[in-house]
């Protein structure tokens, strides 16, 4: 089992290639010059890299050029970090040239070109081409379908209901974004699934499907930043249904009307307590519909996906640290946030990765984390209050499942004792809709 997530001494390493003519050009340093790079990892939007190079060599610009003529440029790269006899690689990532450009530097024997290279991954490739077609299927096997026909991998959680929806000159990504991820719902209704690619292939579930489950101490890595941020109040969530969801279904063929309500017990919780925004007088989101052919599971899904997503995003954190790469958008991060001999801060335990940024300079790397979660540790006491009731935050029991975390919760850094920390902080989660055993 792995161990808690830390800075590690080392340099970190990146390597590309260019596809020419059907061949790999793997970039010679002897020719090309690594400046730096900044690559930007999202469960919510396609991948994206801006990577700088310099050169001598006007080859090496032809070879680039002839790699753009068949309207499908493809750069591979990866990143590591660690010592030069020992290195720790993440998987190569295969990116689409989204454009280039060559500024010309020097003069005579000594000129040459500073190159920079805007790349993203696969999902703006499935953007290119619209489509005219109609699917037929669960959400989890039209999905699996798309994924096939643009030959990816893929990791999609099963769904629940059989549709009928029509692909009308939309493009793949969007398809998938705007029509069956808020269809997506479980078995057992949980929704709020998630669309991205991560090392070349297609994802799409809930946050605690197939993931990885990591630990960090923030004390204990080397150069970090913590911001946190509560959005609770951010209009755009109570748009989008944070305190409730109400869905106002009529069916055209029968004229029957019916509500629909999302179930906030059927939702990811990632902590004990969450604002209590049913205080909030008709504070629930309605949104008409007109109900299809399809089952009433159809409306379910989208009164849970909305809720689902929007409480999600209440609680933000940025972590940024250095010489430290192995934690992924799509984790779950066990955030530790614990000075010594004292009770852990109320924005620690558990959080959604949902956006990771390399910085990569030379041999160095700053790495930032974006977290998000819908509730807040409730048993947790400001540092600076003596009297219970002069508490700041008014929290409640939050409703909602827990992700399937083997021994999260007798794991001690979520109980907040300082730099202790349970033997087992890693663990794979194999399939969120499987309960643990003696759970």
């Amino acid at each position: 089992m792995a161990q808690n997530v830390q800075s590690g001494e080392g340099i970190a390493a990146v390597e590309y290639q260019l596809a020419v003519s059907g061949k790999t050009l793997k970039f010679n340093s002897q020719v090309v010059t690594f400046v730096d790079a900044e690559i930007t990892d999202s469960v919510y939007s396609p991948s994206t890299g801006l990577h700088t190079f310099r050169t001598l060599d006007p080859s090496f610009l032809e070879s680039v050029k002839e790699a753009m003529t068949n309207a499908d440029p493809v750069m591979q790269f990866r990143v590591g970090f660690g010592s030069f006899n020992q290195t720790y690689w993440l998987p190569w990532q295969k990116h689409i040239i989204r454009n280039y450009s060559a500024k010309f530097e020097g003069i005579g024997d000594n000129a040459g070109h500073l190159i920079v290279f805007a790349t993203s991954n696969e999902l703006v490739r499935l953007e290119r081409s619209n489509k005219v077609i109609a699917r037929k299927g669960k959400i989890s096997e039209i999905v699996k379908a798309i994924a096939s026909e643009n030959k990816l991998d893929a990791v999609v959680e099963p769904t629940d209901g059989q549709f009928l929806l029509y692909q009308c000159f939309i493009d793949d990504t969007r398809f998938i974004q705007k029509r069956l991820l808020p269809r997506a719902i479980t078995a057992k209704g949980r929704g709020g699934f998630f669309f991205f690619i991560r090392d070349n292939v297609l994802h799409f579930h809930a946050p605690d499907y197939q993931t990885d489950a990591r630990q960090m101490n923030y004390y204990d890595v080397f150069g970090t930043g913590l911001t946190v941020e509560d959005t609770s109040q951010d209009s755009r969530l109570w748009d989008n249904g944070v305190a409730g969801l109400r869905v106002v279904a009529y069916d055209p063929y029968t004229a029957e009307m019916q509500e629909i309500e999302s179930k906030p017990e059927s939702a990811l919780r990632l902590a004990d307590s969450i604002y209590q925004y049913g205080n909030v007088n008709n504070g629930q989101q309605n949104i008409p519909y007109h109900m299809s052919s399809n089952p009433l599971t159809e409306i379910n899904a989208i009164a849970q996906f909305h809720y689902a997503v929007a409480r999600q995003q209440v609680f933000r954190c940025a972590v940024s640290v250095d010489k430290t790469i192995t934690i992924r958008h799509g984790d779950l991060l066990n955030l530790s946030i614990t000075q010594q001999n004292q009770r852990a801060s109320s924005h620690s335990g558990y959080y959604y990765v949902t956006g990771v940024s390399h910085v990569i300079k030379k041999t160095s790397v700053n790495s930032t984390y974006h977290l998000e979660r819908g509730e807040i540790r409730g048993q947790s006491q400001s540092l600076t209050v003596q009297s219970s009731d002069q508490q700041l935050i008014p929290v409640t029991a939050a409703p909602g499942q827990d992700p399937n975390i083997m021994e999260a919760q007798s794991s001690e850094q979520t109980k907040g004792a300082g730099k202790q920390s349970s033997a087992t902080t890693y663990a794979v989660i194999a399939d969120a809709n499987v309960p643990l055993s003696g759970s």
